[in-house]
Order: structure tokens, then sequence, then C-alpha cells
């Protein structure tokens, strides 16, 4: 059945990405949201509760080193949960969330610099080399995607309280395309673009909340990031990511 205008703001309005994990987070709080699979060692697990709670802890700790409504946040991290932890968390402040491919040479990086001009950058030390010469913060998190993610500093803050107001509208994720016609582009989706596309696939799928979304892909990418989890947690299932 084809969507018209009004069953788009019917899905949106007054909702944005924290609004759509708060839903879960009362309805279904000690459901497995995340599990993390590394190739080695021990699986993690976080319930919507405990993921909710880990987001807002880094939420607070970006908001101490400045990070506030419409700032722009690097994430160039390998598949881990800190990368979930960080980009929700921008949502959270308000802030916009910079998916940067880890694939990606340092001269590409530096072009991802120059287009959006983030206040911070998240990576992984591996990855410093590529970020020389930034003025900004640079938060490191676990040196591998397969370390626990809680021994991140992100995670060291006590959980930011409240809810800001509810923004269908507002900026929430830039994403580069692949360059193969010209240099890569910053594409930029706001809640609302999010939210109606989960919600799109989830229904294209057939998504119930029982299941279990298997993601392997990078989650720096739309088919991972935006296509898998989000359409898990609009139906309220369990994401089990690899790296």
């Amino acid at each position: 059945m084809a969507l018209d205008v009004r069953s788009y703001e019917l899905i949106v309005v007054e909702r944005d990405l924290p609004w759509l994990l708060g839903q879960w987070v009362r309805r279904s709080p000690d459901k497995p949201f995340l599990i993390w699979a590394p190739h080695e060692g021990a699986h993690e697990s976080w319930t919507y509760r405990a993921f909710d709670d880990a987001v807002r802890r880094v939420a607070a700790g970006l908001a101490s080193i400045g990070v506030s409504r419409g700032d722009k946040v690097h994430i160039h991290l390998e598949n881990c949960a800190a990368l979930l932890f960080a980009y929700f968390a921008c949502a959270r402040l308000g802030a916009v969330a910079v998916m940067g491919n880890t694939r990606s040479s340092k001269a590409e990086v530096q072009h991802y610099l120059n287009l959006v001009s983030p206040l911070i950058v998240v990576t992984q030390r591996e990855y410093t080399p590529h970020f020389a010469g930034f003025d900004g913060d640079l938060v490191l998190v676990d040196d591998e995607s397969g370390t626990a993610p809680s021994k991140s500093e992100l995670l060291t803050s006590e959980p930011l309280e409240g809810d800001r107001p509810r923004e269908p509208m507002l900026d929430l994720r830039v994403q580069f395309t692949s360059g193969t016609t010209s240099r890569p582009k910053a594409v930029l989706s706001t809640h609302a673009n999010t939210l109606f596309s989960a919600q799109q696939t989830a229904l294209a799928y057939a998504l119930r909340t029982d299941d279990i979304c298997q993601v392997f892909v990078p989650l720096f990418h739309n088919n991972g990031l935006a296509t898998l989890v989000m359409s898990t947690l609009w139906s309220g299932g369990t994401v089990l990511l690899q790296p």
C-alpha cells in the first residue's frame, strides 16, 4: 500500500530516536536489546534498560567535554557496542553523529573532516594517525572491536538525567557515499527520516518482537545501522552484533 504524506506525518510526529528507544525501555526493560558476539572471548549482553543506561552515561561524558545540540561528533569505529552507545548518545543530546568509514585512507578521512567540521572524534587507537592535525578532542575507546566496551572512558560518567524536547526534524546522522563517481559526499538524515525508514523496513521484513537480527556488516554503512539495527529497534527485537 502506498503511503501518502499524512501517513508519514503520523509515523514521525512528536517522535525521534530517543523516543523510540524509550518506548521499549518502558515496555520491555529486561529484554535483551544488544548482544555483542566477538570472534573470540565471551559474549556480552545489554537489556533495553541497561543499553539506555550506557547511552545516558556516554551522553553525559560527551556533554562534559562540550558536545551539545547541533554539534557534530565523528564516530570512526569498527563494529562494537561502543559505536551504538555513541550514536544513540548523540541522538539524546541532539548532536549529529558523523559515521566514518574505517576502510578510508588518511586523505579520505581528512576530506570528511573538512566537509563536516566535527567538534570531537570518537575512534580506536589504531586509527589515530588518520586524525593527525585535528584540533578538537580525540576520544579513544577500545583498541580492538572485540574487547569489552565497558572499559571505554565514555562510560565513566553518571547517567544523563531527563529527556530533551522531541524534535523529529532535527539532524541525526551524516553518512558518506562510496565515492564511485566522485569524492564521497556527506548525506544527512533527520530523526524523522530514520524512524520512517525503520518502520517501513520492519513492515517489509515482517519483524516481530521475538526476532533476533544478526548484524555483521559494518555499522558505518547505511545497511548495517539504518536498515538492520533501526528496524529491529522499531519492532522491539534483539540485535546480535559481530565484528
